[in-house]
């Protein structure tokens, strides 16, 4: 298959030109390829899923296969982003997935197999593009997990490294932390209520 398989997993959005094709979207939508192909005819496709958080999205294009050149790249997704969508599409398999990992002596339910070297292929690809990134930033957190082993005994440690180049950038550094501390925290509290309500 050719390089149009690269595309898979990265936000899209559609160009001036490409607009032109659609009915209801508009340029600046935005997507997620979540599976590409060559048709019968020779000619590349992707399957978008439109992002429907997207201020511009309203409701009335399906998501569907279409042609990459409808749209440029705008950048590589979230872990959270690219498994949710694969996972609807059923292609979820040999993708990480934050909620629920695959670790070394897990088994896949999707094919029964194990897929942790293909999950720390995906990290690394994820960190280097993050780190890419943070060169020409004016800040950024960077946290990760490490296992080491102390006396025999494997353990697990988080790490954090931070920079900031003037205090706007602190600020933002450290709201962008308080919502993902209160998104932990309201998710435990819905499944407390959860377990108290027997749903």
């Amino acid at each position: 298959m050719s390089d149009v398989t690269n595309l898979v997993g990265l936000t899209v959005e559609v160009t001036e030109s490409g607009a032109d094709f659609y009915v209801v979207a508009t340029a600046g939508w935005r997507g997620t390829v979540v599976d590409a192909k060559v048709d019968e005819d020779g000619f590349e496709m992707i399957y978008v899923k439109w992002d429907r958080d997207h201020w511009l999205y309203r409701p009335g294009q399906e998501d569907g296969w279409t042609y990459p050149s409808h749209f440029h790249v705008v950048r590589a997704p979230s872990v959270k982003d690219f498994v949710e969508d694969a996972i609807e599409r059923e292609a979820a398999e040999q993708v990480l997935d934050l909620d629920n990992p695959i670790g070394a002596n897990d088994v896949c339910p999707g094919c029964g197999g194990n897929h942790e070297q293909e999950n720390r292929d995906y990290l690394r690809a994820l960190f280097e593009h993050a780190v890419e990134e943070a060169r020409g930033s004016e800040g950024f957190v960077l946290m990760w997990i490490t296992k080491e082993q102390v006396h025999g005994v494997v353990d697990m440690y988080p790490n954090r490294i931070s920079a900031a180049m003037d205090q706007n950038s602190v600020d933002l550094l450290e709201a962008e932390a308080m919502e993902l501390g209160q998104e932990v925290l309201q998710k435990s509290i819905r499944e407390r209520m959860r377990k108290r309500n027997g749903r």
